[in-house]
């Protein structure tokens, strides 16, 4: 997940324990679920900025987040 949340979680811990990239093992990232309302919009919202081929918008990147956030923690 390329959310603003995955990289401030991977870069503090980067930065306080020297880790590399391995550090996201720790974050639990569940396993792509297609009955997953959560997991198909932030899907489909990735499909489309890629297609688009321009950055996304700063809306496409806070809903990107919050997406991000619930999937990591369901009751967020």
């Amino acid at each position: 997940m390329n959310a603003p949340a995955i990289s401030r979680a991977v870069s503090a811990y980067a930065a306080q324990l020297s880790l590399g990239t391995s550090v996201v093992e720790y974050l639990k990232i569940p396993v792509w679920d297609p009955a997953n309302s959560i997991h198909r919009r932030l899907a489909q919202l990735a499909k489309e900025i890629t297609a688009r081929g321009k950055p996304p918008t700063q809306g496409e990147i806070r809903e990107v987040d919050r997406l991000a956030m619930k999937i990591l923690d369901p009751r967020a």
